[in-house]
């Protein structure tokens, strides 16, 4: 994971959340990309539990220095709640 320089996140009307996050290059977001879908699907330090049992991981793209990664979150599931409590998901380094 490395830092990235700009970070959005959106409600889209099927219910899904699109993530989008800027990094240095694209190297950087191929790297970040992978290893961010892989943290999507695991254990949510600091929250307990996993992120799978917060939403499903839809897909994760990279695309020059963009990262983008849509998840559907699960009944009575928040994902905006993920940046306040261990936030790791969603990290800047």
């Amino acid at each position: 994971m490395n830092p990235h320089s700009a970070f959005a996140m959106s409600d889209e009307p099927d219910g899904s959340v699109r993530v989008a996050f800027e990094f240095e290059g694209s190297d950087v977001a191929r790297v970040n990309a992978d290893s961010r879908a892989v943290l999507a699907q695991g254990p949510a330090p600091g929250q307990g539990g996993g992120f799978s049992d917060r939403h499903a991981v839809d897909t994760v793209t990279a695309d020059g220095s963009l990262v983008v990664m849509r998840v559907t979150p699960r009944s009575g599931a928040y994902v905006l709640s993920d940046l306040s409590s261990g936030p790791v998901l969603f990290a800047t380094c």
